[in-house]
């Protein structure tokens, strides 16, 4: 019976610990998201919050140097969740500009137009 339990724990023990690897691949990919959120545009719209995220990929590298695996791999998927977001939000700011711009544009457009029909 006591090999009974001490096999298990060896079990246990070996697949316990070889479930807590590090998650390289969510980190790398967090690191492609923030390298691919950290561009001109972001930082001309939304620097504070490119800052935080730089900010939130150091607390992921103290957790890993930690070896905080678990709360590591939730952060770095984290990371690329809030990424994805940020660069959203960009292009939608980009697009009200844009859209400001034309209506500028189309506003423009018609009082030069009624400014000609007046003088006719």
């Amino acid at each position: 019976m006591k090999l009974f339990y001490i096999v298990s724990l060896i079990f246990v023990l070996f697949f316990g610990c070889s479930a807590k690897k590090p998650p390289l691949r969510d980190i790398s990919n967090a690191k492609m998201a923030l390298v691919k959120a950290d561009n001109d545009k972001v930082k001309k719209y939304e620097a504070m919050k490119l800052i935080n995220l730089q900010k939130k990929f150091s607390a992921l590298k103290e957790l890993m140097n930690q070896k905080r695996y678990e709360e590591a791999k939730f952060l770095s998927q984290e990371i690329q969740a809030d990424a994805r977001v940020l660069e959203k939000k960009v292009a939608l700011k980009e697009a009200n500009e844009a859209i400001k711009s034309k209506n500028g544009e189309i506003n423009l457009i018609n009082k030069n137009f009624t400014q000609i029909k007046e003088g006719e």
